[in-house]
């Protein structure tokens, strides 16, 4: 069985160097070699198909924009966040230990997260003004729900404890619901509008309420019963009305006995910092209280019922409450969104991100320190899948979670392309010039070998154990690879017939094709090269035809995409050509059994030899790379917005990777995303 691999437009890019180098020029090879002596068995025929496994596996749910709005659990420790694309992610913890998980809601516009006994309970209102419930047990299983509401929801607040919703209705009544979403009581309240439904860590109730005094706005505090049903249990007056436009900013103490809101004097003053007792509607004074220079872009939360945290794009101040209010100006966590309070800890978004700032000023970041892959390899048995993110490291995986993830990185290099040899075996180009092959349990090296070019391509015939590698421009050199023998990579065949693209192939005697600078192209058999080609023989034999083209399949078959139709080709002889959608690179299944194309929406079309569509891939941003499994059966898609591997015959997706490397620490992330849709759900 062939080992395959196409790197689609990466192909192309790394290949199409320089095509007036003599053709016959080439470095020598390790250890003075000129010709190697590699066994010319029979590659065979691609296996039957393999049965789906029984589970498929979901890895990573990186978000690929930046984060714009955090919701965090009252006592810290799970968080909502929505990134400038829509996209949602939920956090079921906020320590490292659990990766966030894709929401499958769109257009969110307001979210509320709290822990209850058996797991999460989330509540989100929609664009339309549709409210839903989502819960996440104790298996990690998430369950949708939504709600009855008419004429719709404004907000959802999650109470502590995750047992109740407190909803507010587009009509200014408020509800109350249990955790599977059925109503438990309704209140419209009297001669006022709800500016906002405020529920305290302790679980008290209060409506912010828009209120007209002799024509003047004004803003009042009603305490608020759910023992039985809702009611309104109390009211008083608040100092100043609530600036008139944009979001809310208020928030109750721990046991709501204080609340602290932005407010605006009916005058039109300058916004200002309010703290109120929530009682008696008495104002408590705060000397020295901050300037707010930009009320959107602040925040409010308590730490304690004596403890206000205030976070604004113009600085940070805590306020502690004794005999009388006093200031601290506080350092500057690093954010880029507005932030939300938790526990003792204020958490906003930094890129993709979570910058997390606790009570002793301590600064963690949470997010993914790997996302985007730029290329990928299936394994001969198509159960690990060896991928490059976009910041050179190569991570290994399996279908099934089977093993555990392996990620490899080289101080001062990256690596740039890798074919999986093995379950277990990579062999992995750098930018440095270097072909490694490493094994991908330990992440240790087995062998290296120089080359020429940097970050070279790489293909693999499993059945010869052979590699074909450019070398350098113009020049392949076939590589036996063997892990059990004791020259792990061995003396290789020197090719320097200026080759711009090659591939192994399979059937008969012809074990190399290769297309020089003109497009002119020739095939090799493994006898011809052990016994070695002149630069003179490298000449003959060749056929023309000017067809340029870095795609090929294993039987010798060249495909040109050529808008519309992708055109084919053998020994520069058109065969046939296919029509397809717009298309700007295809890749190629080992047999010529499916063709898998980028189209120019970003999706990935894969189309039988006759033109018939198969199916189609969201991928929704531009694929670097493809690779075909051995069989055909599996296709691995290495795109902007993720990785994934679907079954080739009906497009059924068989592992999705979206963020590797998961961590908690307190280094800055130098890695921002992508902006581009996700192609996980």
């Amino acid at each position: 069985m062939a080992r395959w691999h196409s790197y689609a437009l990466v192909f192309l890019v790394a290949c199409h160097t320089d095509p007036s180098r003599p053709a016959a020029a080439g470095p020598r090879p390790p250890d003075g070699g000129s010709v190697a002596t590699v066994p010319a068995t029979d590659p065979g025929h691609p296996a039957a198909a393999r049965p789906a496994p029984a589970v498929t596996r979901h890895h990573g749910a990186a978000h690929y924009a930046q984060i714009t709005q955090v919701a965090v659990a009252s006592d810290g420790t799970a968080a909502i966040t929505r990134d400038n694309l829509g996209g949602l992610r939920l956090w079921p913890t906020l320590d490292g230990t659990e990766e966030p998980r894709i929401i499958n809601l769109s257009g969110a516009v307001d979210f509320s997260i709290e822990r209850r006994a058996d797991g999460l309970l989330a509540a989100i209102v929609d664009g339309s003004s549709g409210g839903h419930l989502l819960a996440m047990g104790k298996d990690g299983r998430l369950t949708e729900t939504g709600l009855p509401i008419d004429p719709g929801i404004q907000s959802l607040t999650v109470i502590p404890g995750g047992d109740r919703v407190l909803g507010v209705g587009v009509d200014h009544q408020l509800w109350m619901f249990d955790a599977g979403g059925q109503p438990q009581g309704s209140l419209a309240v009297r001669s006022a509008q709800i500016a906002a439904a405020l529920v305290s860590r302790g679980g008290a109730i209060h409506a912010l309420l828009r209120t007209s005094v002799k024509g003047k706005p004004g803003l009042a505090l009603a305490a608020i019963s759910a023992a039985k049903g809702l009611a309104e249990s109390g009211r008083v007056a608040l100092p100043i009305a609530l600036a008139p436009q944009g979001a809310v900013i208020a928030a109750l103490s721990p046991s709501g006995a204080r609340i602290a809101y932005l407010g605006q004097d009916a005058a039109g003053g300058s916004v200002r910092l309010v703290v109120a007792d929530a009682a008696t509607g008495a104002e408590i004074a705060i000397p020295d209280a901050p300037a707010i220079q930009t009320p959107q872009q602040t925040a409010l939360g308590w730490t304690a019922d004596d403890a206000l945290q205030i976070a604004s794009t113009t600085g940070g101040w805590r306020i502690a409450f004794g005999a009388t209010a006093e200031v601290f100006g506080v350092a500057q966590s690093a954010r880029q969104t507005v932030p939300a309070f938790g526990g003792d800890a204020m958490i906003a978004g930094y890129g993709a991100h979570l910058a997390i700032q606790r009570g002793d000023q301590s600064l963690k970041f949470l997010g993914y320190a790997e996302m985007a892959p730029t290329a990928v390899s299936i394994s001969p048995s198509g159960e690990s899948i060896m991928w490059i993110t976009q910041a050179g490291a190569l991570v290994r995986e399996t279908i099934d979670g089977s093993r555990p993830d392996v990620q490899v990185r080289i101080n001062g290099e990256w690596h740039g392309s890798v074919v999986a040899i093995d379950d277990h075996t990579a062999l992995a180009g750098r930018n440095s010039g270097v072909i490694a092959l490493l094994d991908m349990d330990s992440g240790k090296e087995l062998a290296t070998m120089a080359v020429s070019s940097s970050t070279p391509i790489v293909q693999y015939s499993a059945a010869r154990k052979l590699a074909a590698v450019m070398a350098q421009n113009g020049v392949v050199w076939l590589i036996p690879v063997d892990r059990a023998a004791a020259e792990k990579l061995g003396k290789p065949i020197v090719v320097a017939d200026g080759a711009q693209s090659f591939a192994l192939l399979d059937g008969g005697d012809a074990a190399l094709m290769t297309y020089d600078a003109s497009w002119k192209g020739r095939t090799y058999t493994l006898a011809q090269l052990q016994k070695g080609v002149s630069a003179s023989e490298m000449k003959k034999e060749r056929w023309g035809g000017a067809v340029q083209s870095y795609i090929h399949d294993r039987a010798g078959r060249s495909y040109v995409v050529n808008g519309a139709a992708i055109d084919i080709y053998r020994q520069g002889v058109k065969e046939k050509s296919v029509a397809i959608e717009a298309a700007s690179a295809v890749a190629v299944s080992p047999d010529g059994r499916h063709l898998a194309v980028t189209t120019q929406a970003g999706s990935i079309a894969v189309y039988d030899p006759s033109g018939t569509r198969l199916f189609s891939v969201a991928a929704g941003t531009f694929a670097y790379g493809m690779s075909w499994s051995d069989d055909g059966h599996l296709l691995a898609v290495a795109t902007q917005g993720g990785g994934l591997v679907v079954d080739a015959d009906s497009g059924t997706q068989r592992l999705e990777s979206c963020g590797w490397k998961f961590t908690l620490d307190n280094q800055v992330p130098s890695q921002f995303p992508q902006n581009v849709p996700t192609v996980c759900r």
